[in-house]
């Protein structure tokens, strides 16, 4: 478990960078404490034998429906730029819960059809199914009867669309699994996270914790057959006692179904990471990234921004190479409805994953622990799997430091000849310089022996060496992940290095395969503030003098309510580096003149010269 905490130490947030709303909003609902601690402490957990399935499934659907997905982002004829399913926030659309509960009367999904959305996930390659029971607004999207205020009582469409779902994904051969908002509940002057109708100095936690929260729990667990997982959020300000009273209710009743980390107090059975983050580098134990097919959780009419198809594959791909498991969310409609932009690239995504099945159920990590400029690399059954996402026009893929012998290897699924060598420390594969197919073509590399590579940093001479903060030596300076919102809820990350002093260092050991001279870049972020500054870069025969350029980084902006950094990341071209041997480099990055605070350094990028 040893890299998950290096990775999680270096992504220490500074406080108050995450939800950016109002003080006293955030310290209703998150305790005065970051995002990572309102959705719960990120450690290394695994379910052992339980998780079996979990690390051979690798890719689920997420849905995000309730009431606000009628609204689609609007109220009262303005449109809330943002995440619909918190459009009932004192940040969104401040609706009280008198006038949101006038919601539940219109409500009516007459085109929900259970079959249809099982099936669209099946066909998509997805393997279980995970919706919103009850999400903060309190509303509960099947029919309980610990509150009224529930889809069967309170709508006219006067059915369980839950337990149909549920029925379905058993008929399909597909998992099922509940998300269910634990703390918060808008709709509950007892419970947390609605401070525009209610004050938390008069809630009773307890009370609510008991007569709605362990009640609904326990209908979810005890009424639906077996499932798969219960996707808990939230858990903010809960005690280990609260946690454990829900994972020992689960566990009563569902012996075998997963509990996420979001259940608090570190006692899940899987790690679910922050909201739409794929990690830079491989995460050990079991983990998960939750992502959307746009930019909103639930159904946005504005919301147009739709992954590809081959954007989702890579995605998937992405996250397996990193040791996960990914689960993409759609939104429905109010009426019940997928849509289009969603489902038709969720099935061509599908068509890729049915086609390179073996690429990714099952599949192991990476063991460069890290993407490559050209693609990714997952491992199963004896073979490396490389997926060529950016097709090498010289018909060459350079591996670095992979000591194994290369018994066979071929195009999965695609003709054309494959051809490896060995190169000193490299491995090179031989491969059509016209890119095979339309989509994202593997290569099938059969291996002797146990796995052994050096996951170090290496440049090739042809595809671009990204030299992440994230892998770097860092002295008298620190990388933490910048985490910031561009609409309300839509997340956006980046490692990077700061604190800097006039004694820091920025290291990087790199494996260049051929001495020549090479371009350089950097991609960073500067506020005002640190416009000026001085860097000085040695890499090989350079020693290289730089100027930091204001990037437009913003403190307390009104996008960020007020609070905290709003960067704006660009690549800046610095000038040509020249390396007169091959082998183990050192690149160094370090402060020369000037003021350096709100300078922050993501990466430098190597690139052939040209």
């Amino acid at each position: 478990m040893k890299k998950f905490f290096s990775y999680t130490s270096k992504l220490a947030m500074t406080a108050m960078l995450s939800l950016q709303i109002n003080a006293a909003d955030l310290k209703e609902i998150a305790g005065d404490t970051e995002m990572d601690k309102l959705w719960g402490e990120r450690v290394a957990l695994d379910a052992g034998e339980r998780g079996a399935w979990f690390k051979e499934a690798k890719y689920a659907m997420f849905i995000h429906w309730g009431l606000y997905s009628g609204l689609a982002g609007d109220w009262n004829g303005k449109t809330n730029f943002g995440i619909g399913e918190w459009i009932m926030h004192s940040a969104m659309a401040n609706i009280s819960v008198e006038e949101y509960r006038k919601l539940a009367k219109d409500f009516n999904p007459v085109k929900f059809d259970a079959k249809a959305w099982v099936s669209l996930a099946k066909n998509s390659g997805m393997k279980y199914i995970v919706i919103t029971s009850k999400h903060h607004d309190g509303f509960a999207m099947y029919d309980s009867a610990a509150s009224d205020y529930n889809i069967k009582d309170a709508t006219p469409f006067g059915r369980d669309p839950l337990k149909e779902l549920a029925d379905e994904c058993r008929k399909q051969g597909l998992g099922f699994g509940f998300y269910y908002s634990q703390y918060q509940d808008w709709n509950e002057k007892d419970a947390f996270g609605n401070s525009w109708d209610f004050k938390a100095s008069e809630a009773n936690f307890s009370k609510y914790f008991k007569e709605k929260c362990e009640p609904q729990v326990k209908e979810l667990v005890t009424q639906y057959g077996d499932l798969a997982v219960l996707w808990f959020d939230t858990p903010g300000k809960m005690t280990k006692e609260d946690s454990m009273a829900l994972v020992n209710l689960v566990k009563k009743h569902q012996p075998r179904c997963l509990i996420n980390s979001r259940i608090g107090n570190g006692v899940g059975d899987y790690s679910s990471l922050g909201d739409m983050e794929i990690p830079p580098e491989n995460v050990e134990g079991l983990w998960e990234c939750v992502d959307t097919t746009n930019n909103s959780w639930s159904y946005a009419w504005y919301d147009q921004n739709w992954k590809s198809g081959e954007q989702i594959a890579k995605n998937v791909i992405s996250v397996v190479a990193r040791g996960g498991t990914y689960m993409l969310n759609v939104g429905p409609r109010g009426d019940g409805s997928i849509p289009v932009g969603a489902s038709e690239a969720l099935l061509e995504a599908g068509q890729w994953i049915k086609d390179h099945a073996g690429t990714i159920y099952g599949a192991k990590a990476s063991p460069w622990h890290k993407s490559f400029a050209w693609g990714d690399v997952t491992v199963n059954h004896g073979n490396l799997y490389l997926h060529v996402f950016d097709w090498p026009q010289s018909g060459k893929i350079y591996l670095p430091g992979l000591s194994n012998k290369i018994s066979g290897a071929a195009l999965v699924g695609l003709k054309g000849n494959v051809k490896v060598k060995k190169e000193g420390d490299w491995t090179v594969v031989s491969v059509p310089k016209l890119k095979p197919g339309k989509s994202i073509p593997v290569v099938q590399l059969k291996y002797d022996g146990e796995l052994k590579v050096d996951h170090g940093l290496a440049f090739d001479g042809e595809t671009t060496a990204n030299l992440f903060s994230l892998f770097s030596k860092q002295k008298d300076c620190k990388v933490v992940q910048l985490r910031w919102m561009e609409k309300f809820g839509e997340w956006k990350h980046a490692e990077m290095v700061k604190e800097w002093k006039a004694t820091s260092e920025v290291t990087w050991d790199v494996n260049v395969r051929k001495p020549g001279k090479y371009a350089l870049e950097m991609k960073y972020s500067c506020d005002d503030k640190a416009d000026y500054s001085e860097f000085r870069i040695l890499a090989g025969k350079t020693d290289m003098t730089i100027q930091a350029l204001d990037s437009g980084d913003r403190y307390n902006s009104k996008r960020m309510w007020g609070r905290g950094l709003l960067p704006r990341v660009r690549t800046l071209r610095l000038g040509v580096v020249e390396f007169d041997k091959a082998g183990k480099q050192q690149v160094t990055f370090k402060p020369k003149n000037g003021a350096w605070e709100g300078f922050h350094l993501k990466a430098l990028e190597l690139k052939a010269y040209k």
